[in-house]
Formats: structure tokens, C-alpha cells, sequence
């Protein structure tokens, strides 16, 4: 059962392409300041994707521009 769990997810994350976009963001911020510091902005996201990105992260995300 413990060997099942560790592969949720990584399965999840390779499933939902948004997280490589989110990765992406991370490493981005951290080869820039050298710790994982700033705010990350997604562009162009589908309502679907920013609800899988709600449901993980447990908070809500509104667009700012033109909903």
C-alpha cells in the first residue's frame, strides 16, 4: 500500500499539465534568487486547469483581467 501511495502523485502531477507551468514558475524564481521567494503568475489559464490548481492547493484563484 505505501509503495501505491508514491506514485499518486507524481501520476497526478504528470496528468494535469498545469503543474509543469507552476514548476516551471518555481525553478524559475529560484534560479533568480537563489531560494523559493516571489509570486508566480500563470498566463492563459483554463478554467479547468485553475480549478485543479484550486482543488490542490485548497485556495481559490479569480482571474484580474476580463473573467
Amino acid at each position: 500500500m505505501k509503495e501505491q501511495s508514491k506514485n499518486v502523485l507524481p501520476s497526478y502531477f504528470k496528468e494535469n499539465p498545469i503543474f509543469s507551468q507552476l514548476f516551471d514558475g518555481f525553478l524559475e524564481k529560484y534560479r533568480s534568487y537563489g531560494k523559493f521567494s516571489g509570486t508566480i503568475t500563470l498566463s492563459f489559464v483554463s478554467r479547468e486547469d485553475r480549478e485543479i490548481l484550486e482543488g490542490f492547493l485548497g485556495k481559490k484563484f479569480y482571474r484580474t483581467r476580463g473573467n
